[in-house]
């Protein structure tokens, strides 16, 4: 279901850019007001991306839900990919569900100690508070920069559930260059080689 949905999202971003490149979008707007079409022409010059003006809040929108129905998308794909990787079924794949599941560093120590044999931290297996938690995430991104993965987040942000598209940037990042290193099933089958990598 995730690899259909990304390869969706992959069509449209296609089409989008297509109707971009050809002029096609005034046409597409044609049952639009007139003044947000003139608004769009006036400020787009040959080739270029179209400016929107006040005028045209609803497209703004749209980008936005798009942008976010991609980035949670992007998130379930890479809790199929821990999923696939522990198998463990207790995972749930869900958005929803994402930071509650990452936040303490668990499941992301064990991840990239299924991913590098050598990586074999003490860690707190059932952290009793946030320190032990920040210990943790701490542990978890100093391994994977000396294994190469160039994206990082804040780990006070993901121990408040906050920034989590930098989180789901840096499990992708690790599942493309585990990937590239010929470890076991790469993100980018789960993703539907798709979005792998995508948001390094």
């Amino acid at each position: 279901g995730h690899k259909r949905l990304s390869q969706v999202h992959y069509f449209i971003v296609q089409a989008s850019m297509s109707a971009w490149q050809q002029g096609g979008l005034r046409k597409k707007l044609s049952c639009g007001s007139s003044r947000s079409i003139s608004a769009i022409s006036r400020n787009a010059k040959d080739g270029e991306m179209p400016v929107l003006q006040r005028s045209d809040r609803s497209l703004t929108l749209q980008r936005r839900d798009f942008d976010k129905m991609m980035f949670e998308t992007q998130a379930e794909e890479a809790l199929e990919w821990i999923k696939t990787v522990l198998g463990d079924e207790s995972i749930v794949v869900s958005f929803s569900e994402f930071g509650r599941q990452v936040r303490d560093g668990v499941l992301l120590l064990r991840l990239f100690m299924a991913i590098e044999e050598s990586f074999r931290p003490r860690y707190k297996k059932k952290p009793r508070n946030e320190i032990e938690a920040l210990e943790n995430l701490e542990l978890f991104l100093k391994g994977i920069r000396e294994y190469g993965v160039k994206s990082t987040f804040v780990p006070y942000d993901l121990l408040a559930e906050k920034q989590l598209k930098q989180v789901v940037a840096v499990v992708h990042a690790l599942g493309a260059l585990s990937g590239e290193r010929g470890f076991g099933e790469p993100l980018e089958s789960i993703a539907g080689g798709v979005f792998g990598g995508a948001l390094q």
